[in-house]
């Protein structure tokens, strides 16, 4: 079988790109996971921190929502128990407006600021108020003429001393605003929260009591204008307990109730420092800070305001849970969580990677020893394909080779270089596995059909690509291992034979030989039946073909059917045996069809037998003289037997079995040649055939870039196209024959008639 005058340079261009297939392959791989593991990092990196942000912003967002809602119930709260102090402040201003009849000197002293301040009903009064005023934290009540202290209530059981809130020692002690701004000020005025342990006297002193001071100043005048020191009468001070409203109302409890930290400071202010102090708080180690971070935790939770303007109570609330998720410590770790589970990621792939794309090595499944069992495989049209499709093959056959490929990894062969044109050879153990390994080749094919393109280009039947598949057992055959130990060289008659038993292979289906056939255990899944038998050499023993079926598999079936389609027509006077699993075995009447050859190629020939003769197929006879001669007034596409002279071989030799696809191309080719003569194909289409025949044995030996090079000087020197060449060149072969025979036929015609 021959290529195309293209498929030599495409079998270079493809080899060539053989060495640097797995290593094109893994770097394509590699930069695949590059490209994922960079994707990766990115999309988790992005989706993390904008998940994390989302969240957090949510989060805050409730967060804020909740400590928004529990500072103003609870600055309400606060607010509340201040109004009604400041309502029993306004009552008992008006009780003394109404009972006191002298206003102390101011600046007298304590003696005379108290004399003639007299108040009966003060504790009864101002118990009456606070018993209507409910739920209201009164720490005590205290009425100070002229600033001195002098009547309180609850009375302490201690008894008190009468001081002077005017005084400069008490000033000094005093925070913001002090009795002497309350008075220059004449508007009540509230300090605190202080601690209760100094100020009005109170009845039970407790410890860490914090209170808040509403002082109320108190004139004898009807207008604000006339509010001046001869004016004042004294003080109305009421002390309000903050730790017993926080008590009371079970502030910690409700903070925690709803996973809040909260911080209830006192913000003082003495002349021209402020000092900050916790009230009351939930959190474990607050009273641990220092001031710096206890004003930075008030200033961040309390937005800046107190419960009451004028009342230096600060409630500063924050979420137990601190969802500051969206740090910087928090974004590196992300970042290096995710950079190390991708490089964990890529080095796992990597390794699939490499282990995936690693080349396959035959080497440990090559046979070492004799015997084997050879696989060819083989395209059965290649030549027609890449002569008829040269653009379409090249991709065809790379796919081919894919597939083949991908089988001899997958049944553990070992491939060696093949000894006919479009042919892939290996070599297995057993005949068994090179049968499994052809029936998946073909399987895979007629699942995942490559030919496509050429049936488009070519149609449906000429385009089809079918495989012949042959299986020989060898024993006479040498393996020798290559240079550096990297292959193994297999050489032998075998080999030989395995080889060019596969021209004889039905296309579509599994043939064996007959020494494979003797070692193929038979198997439930196929069948074995004999097909045909040829003769390798003239004078040698007959080689008998097997073909093997697996009816079980309909992808197989299929298969065979469609390369049953495409075999060459049979001879007349063929008989056919139909075996039991359906296979056609063409036996002629006496030994069956045999094929013999000589070192050139094989010729087939139908019933022969054994017989020899010295003329060759292209030598001058009688019969091709009769064939040419009547080659205007014949027009069937073969000679009649009974007009042939000659034994049973010349007459056979003159009816040869002609394929199809040649048949077709010889005709196109020869009405390219001979458009502008009167001869038709069918008269000359047995001689042309031969021509053709001769060519395709005669340039078969040599290698596709010497093959290449002769077809070019061919198109050159005859002016043929580059297409179908071996065509084109019968015929203009056979058209010089018939011109130099017509030329010998009048040159005796002219001397006889001299004679």
């Amino acid at each position: 079988m021959e290529r195309g005058p293209n498929e030599a340079e495409n079998t270079l261009t493809w080899k060539s790109h053989v060495g640097n297939y797995h290593k094109r392959r893994r770097v394509g791989w590699g930069v695949a996971v590059l490209v994922i593991a960079l994707l990766i990092v990115l999309g988790v990196l992005i989706g993390t921190l904008v998940s994390l942000r989302t969240f957090e912003y949510k989060v805050n967002r409730e967060n804020e929502a909740l400590v928004s809602g529990a500072r103003l119930r609870w600055m309400a709260e606060f607010a509340s128990e201040v109004l009604e102090c400041l309502t029993l402040t306004h009552a008992i201003e008006g009780y003394v407006a109404a009972t006191a009849t002298v206003v102390p000197p101011f600046n007298g002293s304590i003696e005379e600021r108290m004399k003639d301040q007299h108040f009966p009903l003060f504790e009864n009064v101002t118990h009456t108020i606070i018993k209507d005023l409910e739920d209201v934290s009164i720490d005590a009540v205290a009425l100070a003429p002229g600033g001195v202290i002098m009547d309180v209530f609850p009375k302490p059981l201690d008894g008190f001393t009468h001081d002077d809130m005017l005084s400069a020692d008490y000033l000094a002690t005093t925070t913001y605003p002090t009795p002497l701004d309350t008075l220059e000020s004449g508007q009540t005025t509230i300090t605190g929260p202080v601690l209760a342990d100094g100020g009005v006297p109170r009845r039970k002193p407790k410890k860490d009591e914090w209170v808040l001071r509403i002082r109320t100043p108190i004139f004898n005048s009807s207008t604000r204008e006339n509010n001046k020191p001869e004016n004042f009468w004294g003080f109305v001070v009421v002390s309000m307990s903050v730790t017993d409203v926080i008590r009371r109302h079970d502030l910690a409890g409700w903070m925690s109730e709803r996973n809040l930290h909260y911080i209830a400071a006192s913000v003082s202010q003495r002349k021209n420092s402020t000092r900050i102090n916790i009230v009351d708080c939930n959190i474990p180690d607050a009273r641990s800070w220092s001031e710096a971070e206890l004003r930075q935790y008030v200033r961040e939770n309390s937005a800046n305001e107190t419960v009451m303007t004028g009342v230096g109570l600060v409630l500063a609330i924050s979420p137990m849970d601190d969802n500051k998720g969206f740090t910087a410590e928090n974004v590196v770790t992300i970042f290096a969580a995710t950079v190390g589970g991708v490089a964990i990621l890529v080095a796992i792939a990597s390794a699939v990677v490499l282990i995936c794309t690693k080349k396959y090595d035959g080497r440990p499944h090559a046979p070492k020893s004799v015997p084997f069992a050879l696989l060819t495989i083989g395209h059965t049209r290649g030549e027609v394909h890449w002569c008829r499709a040269p653009d379409v093959m090249p991709r065809v056959s790379s796919r081919l080779q894919g597939v083949l490929s991908k089988h001899m990894v997958k049944h553990h062969s070992y491939q060696i270089a093949p000894r006919q044109a479009y042919t892939n050879s290996y070599v297995m153990r057993t005949v068994d596995a090179a049968v499994e390994m052809a029936f998946a080749v073909l399987e895979d094919l007629q699942r995942h059909p490559i030919d496509e393109e050429l049936k488009t280009a070519l149609g449906t039947e000429d385009g089809a690509v079918l495989l012949s598949c042959m299986v020989h057992w060898c024993t006479e055959a040498t393996v020798l291992v290559g240079s550096g130990g990297k292959s193994y060289l297999y050489e032998g008659a075998d080999l030989d034979l395995g080889s060019r038993l596969w021209l004889h292979a039905s296309p579509g289906t599994v043939t064996l030989s007959g020494a494979a056939k003797q070692h193929c255990l038979r198997s439930s899944f196929y069948t074995i039946t004999h097909c045909n038998t040829v003769l390798e050499r003239r004078g040698g023993a007959p080689q008998d073909l097997f073909l093997v079926d697996n009816v079980n598999n309909r992808w197989l079936v299929q298969c065979k059917q469609e390369g049953e389609k495409h075999l060459p027509p049979i001879e007349e006077g063929a008989n056919f045996d139909t075996s039991e699993s359906g296979t056609i075995s063409r036996k002629s009447s006496t030994m069956g069809d045999i094929i013999y050859g000589t070192s050139e190629g094989m010729v087939i020939v139908p019933g022969f037998e054994s017989t020899k003769g010295e003329d060759g197929p292209l030598g001058r006879h009688s019969a091709t003289d009769s064939l040419v001669q009547g080659k205007r007034s014949s027009s069937s596409a073969s000679v009649p037997t009974s007009a042939v002279e000659g034994d049973e071989v010349t007459r056979q030799i003159l009816n040869p079995v002609i394929p199809i696809y040649v048949d077709k191309s010889l005709s196109k080719a020869f009405d390219h040649q001979a458009t502008m003569l009167d001869i038709e194909y069918g008269t000359v289409r047995v001689i042309m055939y031969y021509f053709f025949a001769s060519f395709r044995l005669l340039f078969q030996p040599l290698a596709a870039p010497e093959r290449a090079n002769i077809y070019h000087r061919l198109i050159s020197a005859f002016g043929v196209p580059q297409q179908n060449i071996l065509e084109h060149l019968a015929a203009r072969c056979t058209l010089r024959y018939i011109q130099q025979n017509e030329g010998n036929t009048t040159s005796e015609r002219q001397s006889t008639s001299t004679q």
